[in-house]
């Protein structure tokens, strides 16, 4: 009998068919699970450790029932749309409970299912007391699960065992081995104590493996990159949430004991986003017509305001689906993670502009004031500031006021969605002036120069307003010489048929007019375009 198709549970699959190892933060109630989601990770595990910390007050002892975690389970998987993981312990009893824990959970919706070989009462696997089932017993869980899973919704077995604490690594090994043969989808070895019984488990066994990295246990803590070195494809961080919160929590509550004001709380509207209330105003819209946020007519609006070029204001941070809505509606020409695993679908890839965004920047913008001209939809105006630009302007005419405003559309997004520091102007390249924008440390221009009537003369002006750097990238004709400086007009659509193309300058021609602009020094990189040599990147430099 084939399983009952489940997405998420595909959606899990497909994660762990790429080459990589996920961070993953372990959630103990709805709350942490959307934190997790709201931060960008894109799957979360339900530690059994902290649910019933959380849940119950209780150690991770088998206290805690298999009704309770998957009341958890349905808590969490509701909250977010990311796949979650959950720990189902030993199965809450025999080979019959293993089987309807399984249903169960994949029934709440999670993705996978872990399953140990612990000795009922379990123990969290980091601390005392803890023994194993035999190794027959153990495979016989694993298959009763893969049967529930084979027999019912579709849901990833993770199985794990706890045998290298009282039988040694290589029992532990032999057993995970077995398991896979039962039918397991993950395999999980808890508490290896080195660096090379790591590596051991990775290569000895087949199939996605899960380490798991408690602060103060057994198992070193080590950087994702060398955990995907090792070939792990989960890194569970099962406490790191809860300990946090704590902390968070018992420095809060020592204050409010002493009458002092807890330090580092979250202000009012990044409470309520957090939580929700935005998103469901928002939708409480579609049903009732817009109404007065009662929360926020008793606490008051605290919109800051942000000054810019053209004086504007912060939007409220939009919800996933909001931003996930809008981005589908807009035509991109840059590929940008929009956050929350939002991506835009743009002509250019995202390897390509990290390519080209790598070469653009090759010097230094860290402190920088920059001017980004033809933004277009921003992608280098928000690199640019996330390399540390200390304040970005981006500018842009032809694209922002075409039919629709498509790219301005974009822009807009992307900006309340990645950096609403970076300023924008509409304006034109001739326009641009010290009156109308100030000078910057650093100047872009990225591919403009072959769209304008008179190159020189734009040339000549957003130099002006370079105080450092001018970056230019362009066209570059490959069928004319390559010396003296010159360039080759295109009349109507000649060049790609696009009637907005009208130059194609050589490598000399570019430089020329930046060297006579005032930038005596010049750097050239042809290797920019996709074609080799169709494209380059000039950077000059007042000294």
């Amino acid at each position: 009998m084939a399983a009952v198709p489940s997405l998420i549970a595909e959606r899990l699959r497909g994660l762990l068919a790429e080459e990589r190892c996920y961070t993953v933060p372990s959630a103990f109630d709805a709350l942490s699970a959307k934190l997790i989601e709201q931060e960008g990770f894109e799957l979360t595990f339900m530690s059994g450790f902290a649910v019933s910390a959380a849940r119950i007050g209780a150690p991770d002892t088998g206290l805690i029932s298999y009704g309770e975690m998957v009341a958890a389970a349905r808590d969490i998987v509701g909250a977010v749309s990311i796949p979650v993981i959950g720990d189902g312990d030993t199965g809450y009893g025999n080979m019959l409970n293993v089987r309807r824990t399984v249903k169960g959970y994949a029934d709440a919706g999670l993705a996978a299912v872990m399953i140990e070989d612990q000795l009922a009462p379990k123990r969290c696997g980091h601390t005392r007391g803890k023994a194993v089932v035999g190794r027959e017993e153990a495979v016989d869980r694993i298959r009763a699960a893969a049967d529930a899973r084979d027999e019912g919704r579709d849901i990833l077995i993770l199985a794990r065992t706890d045998a290298r604490h009282e039988h040694g690594l290589s029992e532990a090994i032999a057993r995970a081995a077995a398991f896979h043969e039962a039918g397991a989808d993950i395999l999980f070895v808890e508490a290896p104590q080195s660096v090379e019984e790591m590596r051991r488990i990775c290569e000895e066994l087949p199939g996605p493996k899960m380490a798991n990295l408690v602060e103060g246990g057994a198992t070193p803590i080590l950087a994702n990159d060398e955990l995907a070195d090792l070939g792990f494809r989960i890194a569970i961080y099962p406490l790191t949430l809860m300990s946090a919160a704590m902390r968070a929590m018992t420095q809060a509550l020592d204050a409010l004991k002493v009458g002092e004001a807890p330090a580092g709380l979250l202000d009012f509207a990044e409470l309520r986003r957090r939580v929700g209330f935005d998103a469901y105003y928002e939708t409480e819209k579609r049903y009732v017509g817009a109404r007065i946020d009662p929360v926020e007519a008793a606490a008051g609006s605290d919109a800051e305001e942000i000054e810019t070029v053209n004086s504007t204001t912060m939007a409220a941070p939009l919800t996933v689906d909001e931003k996930r809505a809008r981005a589908e509606k807009i035509h991109w020409f840059h590929t940008m993670d929009l956050g929350d695993g939002v991506v835009t679908h743009g002509i250019k890839p995202a390897d390509r502009l990290a390519y080209q965004a790598d070469r653009v920047f090759a010097h230094p913008v860290e402190g920088h004031s920059v001017l980004d001209v033809g933004a277009w939809d921003g992608y280098f105006s928000f690199e640019a500031k996330r390399r540390g630009a200390s304040d970005v302007l981006a500018t842009d005419y032809f694209c922002w006021s075409g039919p629709g405003h498509a790219s301005k559309r974009g822009f807009d997004l992307a900006k309340a969605a990645i950096d609403p520091t970076v300023r924008e102007k509409e304006i034109d390249v001739l326009d641009l002036s010290e009156d109308a924008v100030g000078t910057f440390d650093t100047v872009l221009m990225l591919g403009v120069f072959y769209h304008l009537k008179n190159p020189f003369l734009a040339v000549e002006k957003v130099g002006a307003l370079a105080k450092r750097m001018f970056v230019i990238e362009t066209h570059v004709d490959l069928n004319i010489p390559a010396k003296p400086p010159s360039m080759a007009f295109y009349p109507g659509r000649e060049l790609n048929n696009d009637p907005t193309n009208w130059w194609g300058p050589n490598v000399a021609c570019v430089v020329a007019m930046l060297k006579a602009c005032g930038f005596p020094r010049v750097t050239v990189d042809a290797e920019y375009g996709a074609q080799k040599g169709s494209r380059a990147l000039f950077h000059g430099f007042r000294e």
